[in-house]
């Protein structure tokens, strides 16, 4: 009769040198081989260095055994493939929209879960039956047709076959566990029903529940219980450490290890074991500064890869019709050929203003382009990775590469480019094993769409990893909890023990929830919150068996008030000695520091609380004396340049841009620095703000009303026009299409209906003010667009020079209007606006008119389009024009004055002298201080304006 044993081990026995050798003298004994399972990589890996010549296993394995031995025709997929097939078999014939996708998931999920807990469709719970015809749907068309086997489903079917076929297997050995899944379990009563002897080795752990009714479970299957040897309870010293951030507590951590090894402690005798996963790229980048080696090795994920991120962009852009549609690819296209930083934006910058590329460039974009083309929605899985494999031959890429090498290119190019061909390889190689399988199984008709094709590829890649160097053979040890017990050393350091972290919360797969397992018939291992929970307990209670000094370190955050927690199992470690708080002040504060940066970062630390360093680094010294600059806004030209600054004339715009804000104009004046290029995604309002001008201009002129009184529009003119006005509008903005190529129709058509309602809006406004006002009949329009100069003497010796335009002015026989056309909304303080120069315009308008004219303006006003009718806070009247049944209509909200005479309004605003300091600041000074601060300006990425900055330059006009 067969022995099944259940064997109560020291954890430091699991897979031990002498235990392996043991079981390999009496595997030669034997006729098949022993199977030694094993519960994760690190393990297999350990033990194969241990003991060569042996059977190294998982319960995958044992599964891929049996449906091998019972010639079961299948293909292997993995989880993530299973959701795509899930996915393709929700969306069918669509593209594979998101709802789809997150049903598709959902599903794939509640399957696996289903076949993880050792059941059939057939159990699903009452909660879950509506879904049961999609998920046999699934099992029918990709399990029992195709022949689909994902992990899961293999041990299902193994178990199926196992009857069939005895096995080839002499003993079966499972080590380093302590407990199994529903599944797992499945398996060993299968393993039992064939006679194949098993002994199962469970660690001694005290107190450790989940191991106890893992013994016990074992032997309700008919195992015999025996007990070997003991762990031994080190009764190690424990210490608690929080810090303020994840940083802090990995450089707390390893700067502790450094005094250690720096004492003659030895590396090889110290462990790092983090609790979350995502510790490990941070606890690489400090452990490489701290110069601390770890004994992994080094690896190079495929997907981060340029060749990966290439094909993501070729598979996933729909179209690439403009430029800014293929900038994403080219950008790759110039990194993958390992083009000079320099060269690179020579020629990007080139291919943004003309679309040109260099030929080698411009060849495989147009490939690229040629194969996303090329993939239809009805084509086979196998079709689709046959022309993947065409399209990576076509780019020629080696070619590229060994050209690149020839050149003698510096060492750091020289390993990625290496590194690029050899993810190349990989991929390539990858993809013909996968093609060769569908085929070699008959699935060659297998389809998916393309949304679906590219997350498959995606998943498949992100699997692959390129050897970059072997684990060095001293250093710190880097361990998980599932395998802790392969720890030799005497030092363990556990990061990340938050609460929430471990114990991890757990959570069923899909749509199960846990009050689904009650109906279920789970005779063992039932996954529960409970069952984990005892698990992570028996992991916690292990360390204690294998470390002398453990360290258990938690981030805590910044604010005492409100600390993150510890996990419940270091709780009382926390309140039995004093807390270790670990931060980048106390680290700061340190006399002495361990890496070069640390003192670098020192020193920046103690100059910004205004310590005096004596000793730091010199290019510090340089930023604090930046830093002061930036910090005062202070941004002056020298004096030698500002004589070839001066210029005889200025515009009025220009005055008030320069005083909106002197940096900004600086930048777009004097350095003429360029808004970013971006695509366009709405109309451009300078073009638009000119196409406005343009159409009423030349629509006055059409209609002959320049020069004429507002009483002797004929009705007719009145009635004919809107449609006069749309005539005109039409031929300009046939010139807004053209300028605006990178918007679609759709859009265009919309902005026109805006425009064209905008249009017909200001007409009936313009008739209701002007053309139909009896108040003001006799009144004119005197002229459009007209050009000014203005000669303002700003004290005896100087005079300045000003240019500008008259959008519109009316006139009669007392005095004017001045109007200024806007697409936009204008409001304005005319008091507050004037005496700071940001609306100068107006006034610099009106004395210009005064002067030519011999009057004095009524008012002046900007039309909004928006708004055409409003005469509020857009615009400045003398006061008895702003007021009820005003001529003008004008609103008592208008600006008032009691008189608009030019002199009265430069002296009552102190404009002369304002402007002649204008006129000269605008040569040198370009300080940050902003009276107008704009969120959305598109300098802000180079700017330090600060709120005390803006308070600073608009205290002075309060």
């Amino acid at each position: 009769m067969a022995d099944y044993k259940v064997v109560i081990s020291s954890l430091d026995d699991l897979a031990s040198a002498e235990r392996l050798r043991d079981f390999y003298k009496l595997q030669k004994k034997k006729k098949h081989p022993i199977y030694y399972l094993l519960p994760s990589v690190k393990w297999l890996n350990a033990a194969r260095k241990r003991q060569p010549q042996m059977a190294f296993k998982t319960f995958d394995d044992v599964a891929e055994l049996i449906l091998r031995k019972s010639n079961a025709s299948y293909l292997s997929v993995s989880e993530s493939e299973r959701m795509l097939f899930f996915q393709q078999l929700v969306s069918g014939d669509n593209k594979g929209e998101k709802e789809d996708l997150y049903k598709g998931k959902a599903y794939a999920q509640t399957y696996g879960q289903l076949k993880r807990l050792g059941l059939k469709i057939d159990d699903l719970p009452k909660s879950l039956l509506n879904i049961k015809p999609i998920l046999k749907e699934y099992e029918d068309k990709w399990v029992e047709d195709k022949g689909l086997l994902d992990p899961e489903n293999r041990i299902h079917k193994a178990v199926s076959l196992s009857e069939k076929e005895q096995l080839p297997i002499s003993h079966v050995v499972i080590d380093g566990y302590m407990d199994f899944s529903p599944l797992q379990y499945l398996l060993l009563r299968c393993l039992y029903s064939q006679g194949i002897p098993v002994t199962v080795f469970i660690p001694d752990v005290k107190d450790a529940k989940i191991i106890d009714e893992t013994i016990k479970n074992l032997m309700d299957i008919g195992f015999s219980k025996r007990d070997e040897a003991s762990s031994y309870y080190l009764n190690p010293k424990v210490s608690v450490k929080k810090a303020a951030s994840t940083e802090e507590e990995i450089r707390g951590v390893l700067a502790e290890i450094d005094a250690k090894v720096k004492s003659g402690a030895d590396i090889n005798y110290i462990g790092l074991l983090p609790a979350d996963d995502s510790y490990m790229p941070q606890i690489e980048r400090f452990c490489k500064e701290y110069n601390l080696p770890l004994k992994i090795t080094k690896k190079a994920s495929v997907s981060h890869s340029m060749l990966y991120k290439t094909l993501t962009l070729t598979l996933r852009q729909q179209s690439f019709a403009n430029k800014w549609e293929k900038v994403a690819l080219v950008d790759q296209l110039f990194q993958l050929l390992f083009y000079d930083n320099q060269k690179y934006w020579e020629l990007k910058k080139e291919f943004m203003s003309n679309g040109t590329l260099p030929e080698d460039v411009e060849e495989k974009f147009l490939r690229c382009v040629s194969f996303r083309q090329s993939l239809s929605s009805k084509v086979s899985l196998v079709e689709r990775i046959g022309a993947l494999l065409s399209f990576l031959d076509e780019l020629e890429l080696s070619k590229s590469w060994r050209e690149n090498l020839k050149c003698g290119v510096d060492t750091k190019k020289g390993q990625q480019i290496r590194l690029e061909w050899a993810v190349f390889d990989a991929l390539k190689g990858l993809l013909e094993d996968k093609k060769e399988s569908l085929e070699g199984q008959g699935l060659v008709d297998l389809t998916i769409n393309h949304n679906l094709f590219s997350e498959w590829l995606d998943e498949l890649i992100k699997s692959k990893s390129i050897y970059i160097q072997r684990r060095p053979a001293v250093g710190l040890s880097l361990h998980s909890f599932r395998d802790t017990a392969l720890f030799e050393g005497d030092t363990l350091y556990v990061l990340g023990m938050n609460e929430g972290t471990f114990p991890s919360l757990h959570k069923l797969g899909g749509y199960f929830q846990e009050s689904d397992l009650k109906e279920l018939p789970i005779p063992y291992g039932m996954p529960n919150s409970a069952t984990f929970r005892k698990k992570d307990a028996a992991l916690f209670l292990q360390l204690f068996y294998k470390a002398s000094n453990l360290t258990f370190s938690y981030v805590s955050g910044c604010d005492p008030e409100h600390e993150y927690l510890p996990s419940p199992f270091i709780e009382e470690y926390c309140s039995k000695q004093k807390d270790q708080y670990l931060s980048a002040e106390k680290r700061y504060n340190k006399k002495e520091v361990i890496t070069n940066l640390e003192a670098v970062e020192q020193s920046a630390y103690m100059m910004g609380v205004g310590k005096d360093v004596k000793k730091g680094a010199k290019h510090l010294y340089e930023h604090l004396g930046f830093i002061k600059r930036l910090e005062k806004g202070v941004e002056e030209v020298e004096q030698k340049w500002t004589q070839g600054l001066i210029k005889e004339e200025i515009p009025v715009t220009s005055l008030e841009r320069y005083v909106s804000c002197p940096f900004r104009y600086g930048l777009e004046t004097l350095l003429q620095v360029k808004e970013p290029d971006k695509k366009q995604d709405k109309l451009d309002p300078m073009q638009t703000g000119s196409m406005l001008h343009r159409v009423i201009e030349r629509f006055y002129k059409s209609i002959d009303a320049i020069g004429k009184p507002f009483g002797s529009l004929t009705e007719e003119v009145k009635l004919d026009g809107e449609g006069i006005l749309m005539d005109i509008f039409e031929q300009e903005w046939a010139k807004i299409v053209n300028a605006h190529y990178e918007l679609t129709d759709l859009d265009l058509e919309l902005e026109k209906e805006r425009w064209q309602k905008k249009l017909s809006k200001w007409w009936k406004a313009e008739l209701m003010m002007f053309w139909n006002n009896d108040k003001i009949k006799d009144m004119k329009l005197h002229s459009l667009e007209q050009p000014l100069t203005i000669h303002l003497e700003v004290d005896s010796e100087n005079t300045v020079v000003l240019t500008g335009k008259v959008d519109r002015l009316d006139i009669d026989d007392n005095g004017f209007v001045i109007y200024d056309y806007k697409s936009s909304t204008v409001r304005f303080n005319f008091e507050k606006d004037v005496a700071c120069g940001l609306k100068l315009q107006l006034p610099l308008y009106m004395l210009a008119i005064e002067e030519r004219l011999e009057k004095t303006a009524y008012g002046a006003a900007y039309i909004s389009l928006k708004e055409p009718h409003k005469r509020a806070t857009n615009s400045v009247w003398q006061s008895e024009h702003a007021q009820r049944g005003s001529k003008f209509k004008a609103s008592s909200a208008a600006n008032k004055e009691e008189c608009l005479n030019s002199d009265v309004l430069f002296d009552k605003y102190n404009l002369t002298a304002r402007i002649g300091e204008l006129f000269e600041k605008i040569r040198y000074d370009y300080s940050v201080t902003p009276l107008k601060c704009y969120g959305g300006c598109p300098y802000n990425i180079v700017c330090r304006v600060t709120d005390e900055l803006i308070e600073e330059a608009e205290g002075e006009w309060k």
